[in-house]
């Protein structure tokens, strides 16, 4: 799945009398991508504090009218704006490489935000107000190490669809990478699953990789033994014996798994930083009767 992050960073706006109009047109040209919960835009902050032309942008957003000819665009724009802050959809990575402790700018303005997006794989969203915004990648500036970011401003297009097929190409070739690590097993992976790991970004799913290799090798699979790190037991009154895969990169990854001598079930992907408290309790007992159902069905103790 592509996710987008609202680009904050705008030079001097060439077109501040239109801008309403050019938010307007970035949307519905978003919206034709299919609905906004398979391709998300993620803003920095809320609403009020992005500041475009030295207006925020939920007073753009307002200032569409509620007419019958605008309504509809209007209402799409109060629904696709609402993710905020991006620090909901993932905590700090602690995987940072030391020239990556940099502070970022994109067009002298501080560029942390889509720092953080190009870590989790997103793609800017650019409102096209100034040329220098206009072109399918920007550079994020840096003392250390500039990063390149995939860049989305409403007229390349064909741009965003090339990189959405190759998105799609490596997710399969992920998958299949998934299954072949358990080469002499019999793995069953849920379309739950399936379906959270094809939504999630090439970061996380990398990720889900690297750990269930780290977890192979230290001989936590087969069966599963928890250490309380990697890999920990999931407590709770009536659950199938359920494990979580886990990680602090990439908003905190949590993969709810069940493993014997020669069979490994994989139920659910989740990341802590959206699933706390009683909606993490859920995501457990939720996995658990998945694994419940793959066992019956395989005839699986």
């Amino acid at each position: 799945m592509m996710t987008f992050c609202f680009n904050h960073c705008l030079n001097e706006v060439e077109c501040e009398e239109n801008i309403n109009l050019i938010l307007r047109t970035l949307l519905v040209a978003h919206s034709r991508l299919g609905v906004s919960t398979q391709y998300p835009i993620i803003l920095p902050s809320e609403p009020n504090t992005v500041i475009i032309a030295g207006v925020s942008l939920k007073q753009i957003v307002e200032t569409i009218p509620a007419d019958k000819e605008n309504i509809n665009i209007r209402r799409l724009a109060f629904s696709i704006l609402n993710n905020y802050p991006l620090t909901s959809f993932f905590t700090s990575d602690p995987e940072l490489s030391n020239d990556e402790c940099g502070n970022y700018q994109l067009l002298e303005q501080d560029a942390e935000a889509l720092f953080w997006a190009h870590k989790m794989g997103w793609t800017v969203i650019s409102m096209p107000v100034c040329d220098e915004v206009k072109q399918n990648q920007l550079q994020l500036k840096s003392e250390l190490l500039d990063k390149i970011i995939n860049n989305w401003y409403g007229d390349n297009l064909s741009f965003i669809k090339e990189l959405e097929a190759k998105d799609e190409k490596k997710c399969q070739q992920q998958l299949s990478k998934l299954e072949f690590l358990f080469t002499g097993k019999t793995a069953h992976i849920s379309d739950e699953f399936i379906k959270n790991f094809k939504k999630s970004p090439p970061g996380l799913q990398k990720l889900v990789l690297s750990k269930f290799e780290d977890a192979n090798i230290a001989r936590l699979l087969f069966p599963s033994r928890g250490d309380d790190n990697l890999v920990k037991f999931c407590e709770g009154k009536g659950n199938e014996t359920t494990y979580e895969l886990r990680s602090k990169a990439m908003g905190g990854m949590r993969v709810y798994f069940f493993s014997n001598n020669d069979t490994i079930i994989i139920a659910s992907l989740h990341t802590k930083a959206q699933s706390v408290g009683t909606e993490q309790t859920s995501d457990i007992k939720n996995a658990s009767a998945i694994i419940k159902k793959i066992k019956i069905k395989n005839n699986i103790k």
